[in-house]
């Protein structure tokens, strides 16, 4: 959920294997992970990947009064400002059997990246967990 709204739904291997919505994303890259043996205390370096805890920059959006489209679009990095996430509210749509997701992007998150070109919207999609896979 994201400003009282479903953002993304699936079981629990889905969303940590296979997220589809840049909140999602944003709130994995910025937990420590807690599979890693080497852990030090109050670092905001990822020891497992080498990578920094990346906070989700800026405020959570007025509840009263929302921006135009998606809640999310001013905090996030695959934004399409001045196109459909500032004009449309999406819809929460079947992204796979039993996973939905409410973005514009859910189907490719990785090229939608790509097409912004940033850094920060390239490491929100890799920074995804590093693991082997789920678990039976």
């Amino acid at each position: 959920m994201y400003a009282g709204r479903l953002v993304e739904s699936a079981a629990t291997d889905p969303v940590f294997y296979d997220a589809r919505h840049p909140y999602t994303l944003g709130l994995m890259a910025s937990l420590p992970r807690i599979d890693v043996d080497d852990v030090v205390i109050g670092s905001d370096v990822d020891l497992r990947s080498g990578r920094r805890l990346k906070p989700i920059e800026g405020q959570p959006p007025s509840l009263l009064h929302p921006p135009p489209g998606c809640s999310f679009h001013p905090r996030c990095d695959l934004a399409d400002i001045g196109g459909a996430c500032t004009e449309e509210v999406p819809a929460l749509r079947r992204v796979a059997i039993g996973h939905t997701a409410a973005c514009h992007f859910a189907d490719d998150l990785e090229a939608r990246a790509a097409a912004v070109g940033t850094a920060d919207a390239i490491d929100l999609v890799h920074a995804a967990p590093v693991v082997e896979g789920p678990t039976a």
